[in-house]
């Protein structure tokens, strides 16, 4: 995940350098890249040209709050225009998929609760790591 971070002054949501040339093509890396946490939005002040760089830099999914409309208009637009090339749009949804059928996630076979306790035992040791470092930069943990 792409964090709200920049390196050389540049948002590592918006680095096509770090997120395809560096992690997925000198590195392999084969899963997908997800936004942080509406971190598309500090690329510029303009919402639409923050998608296509952020896309065409190599984010795979987007993760944001009540903007999710918008982000779906522009996408198609930017898509529809040639903005965002097909190529990379299938990339994104081939690794997508790709992790999703690694976890199991589209087997019709596998209990829904299978799949929940998976996710829960993934999570369980970064939740503690995360608040543990959050409450190190907080005096009110």
């Amino acid at each position: 995940m792409p964090s709200y971070s920049s390196w050389n002054r540049v948002k590592c949501s918006a680095s096509k350098h770090l997120l395809t040339d560096i992690l997925k093509h000198e590195m392999g890396f084969e899963g997908f890249l997800i936004s942080d946490y509406n971190a598309i939005d500090q690329i510029s002040p303009n919402y639409k040209k923050d998608v296509a760089i952020s896309i065409n830099a190599g984010i795979d999914m987007v993760m944001l709050t009540e903007k999710y409309p918008e982000l779906f208009s522009d996408l198609q637009q930017l898509a529809s225009d040639g903005s965002i090339p097909m190529t990379r749009i299938d990339d994104a949804v081939t690794r997508i998929l790709r992790v999703k059928f690694a976890m199991g996630l589209m087997d019709k076979t596998a209990p829904r609760w299978l799949i929940a306790d998976y996710r829960r035992l993934l999570a369980r040791p970064h939740i503690g790591k995360s608040h543990v470092r959050r409450c190190a930069n907080l005096s009110y943990c």
